[in-house]
């Protein structure tokens, strides 16, 4: 589930930055797409980032340990 979170952030991220791309293509130097773009990138990185920060926090969560020690009866 925590990895799940990592990726739905991700995964919206490239997608912004492909569309950014094809606004590259499609500009043809006008000014607002160009500004578009930038809008584009710049909010598709950081959710790539922030998305690459919530990953890499989910991979090390499994190995935290939670509570006390387990209580063991022994023979």
């Amino acid at each position: 589930a925590l990895i799940a979170a990592g990726l739905i952030t991700v995964l919206p991220a490239m997608l912004l930055v492909l569309l950014g791309f094809v606004c590259l293509i499609a500009s043809g130097g006008h000014p607002w797409l160009l500004t578009l773009l930038y809008w584009l990138y710049g909010i598709g990185f950081a959710l790539m980032l922030w998305g690459s920060i919530r990953s890499v926090q989910a991979s090390n969560a499994g190995r935290a340990f939670r509570g006390g020690r387990p209580f063991v009866k022994r023979p």
